[in-house]
Order: structure tokens, then sequence, then C-alpha cells
């Protein structure tokens, strides 16, 4: 027998046994002989080529406690509507040798499942028959203590049985208990299954969390050279920053120097007043003019200046840009300080070097700043410097006029020397020859400007007058210009990156 196959199985939920149902089962068997049971299928039940037969001693509780089985004859009408009779052989050598416990026989299906029980039944030895066949009547012969053994042993069973009825009862209850707890397991492994499926997709989560830090790793090491580079470009700006600043003072330098000559222009127009001569008044003019020379180079210096302030507004621009990213960058990390608590030390280090450079990039901007407010405030100085020259030189222009008026008056007074030798040398003999030319000025002003305006070199690209200059110096102004090479324009405004634009459209 396969009876090895049998023990893998498991135990057998209640199910009704009306779908199998065993019939002429008699009240024992006798020993050492092979016997026959018979059994009905429904029509709602179809049989297995797998399911088997057993005899199980009355009591039984699991599908294990089988003493033997058989498989079940192959049945192949797979659409009948009808019940159907099949019988199951057992050999002798397999059966039961006691007398004292009763047995029933029990179909399993081949998925463990009880699907029909018989009546009880023992083995007995056989008695000595006597067979009368006289008048055809079968005539059974036993001994008293045989019928009352079998009597005692019917009253055996019925107690037996009642107990059983009770046993089944009771563990009908128990199974109701089971079933109840197996559902809530089930309950419970649902839920268990809910909250794995959960924790997968966690699992999932933190993995695309940890790919996104990666990904994030790599866009913090592009930041990272990005602020290398912008730490270059504040450095080349910082020493920008340092040259403008020399020039400032070296402006300052030429705005005290130009002070302190109107202030000693002011001395020596004190000290000549209307005593002295035309010459003296023609060198004033000559010193005025070059001090508006000086003046409208401090007017270019000073749009100079502006240029300059306006790229470090552009870096203070950018800064503010730089701030912003950093702040972004500071949002970034800040999302990131979750993964620290990864076993990642690369990671954490990195985050750590980041902050690094981000605070000392923090601290570079605020001293960039602070550098671009003192040179705003240098540069307000010079602008109010600039005004007050411009100022001073008004005032200038004023009292040259005023002489002008008053120098006709005067000039009655004033007679040349004849009392001088004819050979002698001196400064005003050279002036002589310049004398109606004066008193035409004294006449008559405009003739003098207009001859003034004759002796004046102009610049051939800003068309600016000066007055007694060189062609040589004249020449250097010009060479002072930025000119473009194509159209002539005059870029002295311009930055250089800007100049350079400009003429490379030329080109293209």
């Amino acid at each position: 027998m396969e009876s090895s196959s049998m023990e893998g199985d498991t135990d057998s939920p209640p199910r009704t046994f009306s779908q199998v149902a065993f019939h002429a089962i008699p009240h024992s068997y006798p020993l050492s002989t092979s016997i026959t049971c018979a059994y009905t299928l429904s029509n709602v039940f179809q049989a297995n080529p797998r399911d088997w037969v057993g005899i199980f001693k009355v009591g039984w509780t699991t599908i294990k406690d089988y003493h033997t089985f058989v498989w079940v004859e192959p049945y192949l009408d797979v659409g009948r509507q009808q019940p159907v009779t099949r019988q199951a052989v057992f050999k002798e050598y397999y059966l039961p040798k006691d007398e004292i416990d009763f047995y029933q026989f029990c179909y399993v299906d081949s998925t463990g499942q009880v699907r029909g029980a018989s009546s009880p039944f023992c083995f007995r030895q056989l008695v000595e028959q006597s067979v009368s066949n006289q008048d055809d009547d079968l005539l059974i012969i036993t001994t008293q203590e045989q019928l009352e053994e079998s009597k005692h042993e019917k009253t055996e069973l019925q107690r037996e049985l009642s107990q059983i009825t009770e046993e089944n009862y009771t563990l009908k209850r128990a199974l109701e208990k089971e079933q109840q707890e197996v559902t809530s397991l089930k309950e419970q492994n649902e839920q268990n299954e809910k909250e794995k499926t959960e924790l997968v997709e966690e699992l999932d989560q933190i993995k695309e969390q940890h790919e996104n830090a990666k990904q994030q790793l790599k866009e913090m090491d592009q930041l990272k050279e990005t602020l290398t580079q912008l730490t270059n470009q504040i450095e080349m700006q910082e020493s920008n920053v340092a040259e403008q600043g020399d020039r400032a003072s070296i402006q300052d330098e030429m705005f005290d120097q130009t002070v302190m000559e109107v202030q000693q222009f002011k001395e020596e127009h004190e000290e000549l007043r209307i005593g002295e001569e035309n010459s003296e008044l023609l060198k004033m003019k000559d010193s005025i003019q070059l001090l508006s020379v000086d003046l409208q180079n401090s007017e270019k210096e000073r749009e100079r200046l502006s240029a300059d302030l306006q790229r470090l507004q552009i870096l203070a621009q950018n800064m503010d840009d730089i701030k912003s990213e950093n702040q972004e960058l500071l949002k970034r990390l800040s999302q990131q300080e979750a993964l620290q608590n990864y076993p990642d030390e690369g990671l954490r280090k990195k985050l750590k070097e980041a902050l690094e450079v981000i605070e000392e990039k923090d601290s570079i901007i605020k001293e960039e700043e602070h550098l671009i407010a003192l040179l705003s405030q240098e540069k307000e100085e010079l602008a109010r410097k600039n005004e007050t020259l411009t100022s001073e030189i008004e005032g200038l222009h004023s009292v040259i006029a005023d002489l002008h008026d008053a120098h006709p008056a005067d000039s009655s007074h004033m007679k040349p020397d004849t009392t001088s030798p004819a050979g002698a040398t001196s400064p005003t003999q050279g002036q002589e020859p310049e004398m109606p030319e004066e008193a035409e000025i004294q006449h008559d002003n405009t003739g003098v400007f207009a001859e003034q305006e004759e002796e004046l070199l102009v610049c051939r690209h800003c068309q600016e007058r000066f007055p007694l200059i060189t062609k040589q110096e004249l020449m250097e102004h010009e060479q002072s210009h930025r000119i473009c090479p194509f159209c002539a324009l005059v870029c002295d405004n311009m930055e250089q990156s800007v100049f350079e634009d400009h003429v490379y459209g030329h080109e293209m």
C-alpha cells in the first residue's frame, strides 16, 4: 500500500458527508478475509483518480489516522447527471486483526476533504454454524455466552455511540471556534500582506530617494565647480576693484592738486588784480583753459568711475544671484539632511564640505558688498569735489568777466615805460607789439575772442578746443581716445567688452 503518500496531507476542514454514501455495511466482518464496501457518488460530486477510501478507527480526528486505504476506481463519465455506485476492495493482509475496536469507511478526495463516512463495524472470528435445509429455513445456532456477549457488545456500542455523538457535538463547537480563529488569522494575514506591500512600496521609494540623492550629489559637484569659477571671477573682480580704488585715490590727488592750483591762482589773482599787464591776463585765461581741460579730464574720469560703478553694481547683482543660488543650494542641502541617517560616510562628508564652501562664499560676497559700498562713497565724494571745483571755476570766469569790465577804466593809467633803453630787453618789451590788440580787446571783446578761437587747436574726434597747446600734445590727446577703426565712432564711454563686440560686429 502507498500509505507513505498520505502522511503529508493536512487536517480536513469540516465538510458535509452527504456527497458519498456507504450502504449495506454489516455489523461485523470476519477476520482474515478480504472485504468489499459499496458506496454511491452523488450527481454533484465529480470523482478524481487521486481520491481514496480508508478504514478509520472510530474516534479518529485527522485523515492521517487511517489504518489502511485503497485508491478509487477511475471513472471517465465527466458529464453524468445521475448518482453512480462504486466498490472498494480491501485485501485481508492489510485489515485490522483485533476484535475489540470499531472501524468505519471514509471517502477522502484529492484535496484531503472527507466526502462521506459509513456506520461503525468490527471484525469477529467465524462461529460454528449449521444450516438446515428443512422447509427451506435458515437456522443459526449460537451459544448463550455468545448471545450475552453480543448483547453486552451492543450495549457498549450504544454507549460508545452516545459518547461519540457528544464528542462529535463538542468537536463541532471546537471546530467552529477554530474556524473563527482561522477567519481572524486570514484577516490578520491579509493585513500583514497589505503591510508587506506598503513596506515594499516604501522600500522602492527609499531606493528612488537614494538614486535622487546620488543625482543631487552629482549636481552638488557641478555646483562646486560653478562656485569655484565664481570664486575665480570674484578674485579677478577684487583685483579690478583694487585697481579702481587706486585710480580713485589718484583722482583724489588730482582733484586736490587742482584745488590747490585754483587756490594758488586765486592768491595770484588777488596780488595781480587790475595793475598787471594784458599778458598776465592772457596767462590767466590760459590757466583757466588748462583748468577747464583738467576739469573735462576729471569729468571723463568720473564717467569712467561711473562705468566702473555700474560694473560693480552688475557684480553686486551677480552676487545677489549667487546668494539666491546659495539659498537654493542650502534648501537642497536641508532636504538632504534626512539622508544623513544612512551609513554613507562619504555622503555626509560631501554635504559638510558643500556647507563649508557655501559659508566661505557668503563671507566673500559680504566683503565684496562692503567694498562696493566703500567705492560708492568714494565716488560720491569725488562727485561732490567735482561740483565744488566746477563752482570755483565758474566763479573764476565771473571774476575774469569783471576784470574785463574794469580793465578799460584802468587802461588810461597804464602808459609804456619810455625811459627804458632801446637796446634793453624785458618781458614787457616783447609784449609791446600786441598792445594795439589789447586796446581792441578793451574796446571790442568779440574781435579778440575771434582771433583766440583761430589760435585754438581742435581735436578731430571730440571737437574740443585747446588753447595754446602744441600739435604734439594735441596728437597725444587724440591718441588717448578709443576710436572704432571701421566707423570712426568715439567709444570712450564703452566698456572694453562692449567695444570689442562693436568692432567684431563690423567684421561679421
